[in-house]
């Protein structure tokens, strides 16, 4: 029987935490990083919302290029599940 994911094994992701997280600029970046680590080896669901991924590939674009940009798209999304806000 499939089990399903309760509160404590999902983690929502915000703008501000993955920008932290991608900025070696940002005085967050440490925190956000070790966070992000803890997070990946647990095994936790990643979630967001299609505006929160907007948002990040506008920032990410405009404030650090295309390579931060890669890495959004090649190491955070791939471990997303994006809801579609009506």
């Amino acid at each position: 029987m499939p089990t399903s994911k309760t509160a404590s094994d999902l983690i929502y992701l915000d703008t501000a935490g993955l920008i932290a997280c991608l900025d070696a600029d940002d005085r967050c970046h440490e925190m956000a990083s070790k966070a992000w680590a803890a997070a990946l080896e647990s095994g936790v669901q990643f979630l967001m919302t299609d505006w929160v991924r907007l948002e990040c590939w506008l920032l990410l674009q405009c404030r650090l290029g295309v390579e931060a940009l890669n890495d959004f798209y090649e190491l955070v999304l791939p471990r997303c599940k994006v809801d579609f806000v009506d």
